[in-house]
């Protein structure tokens, strides 16, 4: 059980998204979102891609995995001032094995956020620093999420893997 709810930044439900879950080539399903912008796709075990689309917002792709629990993807959807921020942050190299380099275009105060796949919070650091090394080889192979959050309050959200 895949949940998946989709907002714009104001946090405004978007009805009548289309989710597509596919795995390789393969469409699993298709779901469009209800009135409080969510749907429910059923999966098995797996690594899966999904796409959003509704006309008059952004498409957007992703991917999840799932591991004998049951998963809730959240989709914010931005605009293009976010759309523009979200391109300032950079990591490398990606996969990584020890060190992971957060790279921003501004000195600015943020808060870096790191995650497992299950969504577990699993360090934060505050950094100034346009340049941010993050050691990471104690953690175990797989998908993980960096959270970054400037004073604009706007999340940049990456994934990466370790290898």
């Amino acid at each position: 059980n895949v949940a998946d709810g989709t907002n714009p930044v104001g946090g405004i439900p978007i009805e009548g998204a289309t989710i597509t879950a596919m795995q390789g080539e393969t469409v699993i399903e298709t779901v469009v979102t209800d009135s409080l912008g969510k749907a429910e796709i059923y999966v098995i075990n797996g690594n899966y891609t999904y796409t959003f689309s509704k006309s008059g917002y952004p498409g957007f792709t992703g991917s999840f995995a799932v591991n004998n629990a049951d998963q809730t993807i959240d989709i914010n959807i931005t605009t293009g001032i976010e759309e523009l921020a979200a391109s300032s942050v950079r990591l490398y190299p990606n996969p990584v094995e020890n060190k992971l380099v957060i790279e921003r275009d501004n000195g600015d105060e943020t808060v870096i956020e790191l995650y497992n796949v299950s969504g577990a919070l699993i360090g934060v650091t505050k950094t100034e620093n346009v340049t941010t090394t993050i050691d990471v080889e104690a953690l175990s192979p797989g998908s993980y999420f960096i959270k970054v959050t400037g004073t604009n309050n706007t999340p940049v959200v990456r994934r990466f893997i370790k290898k």
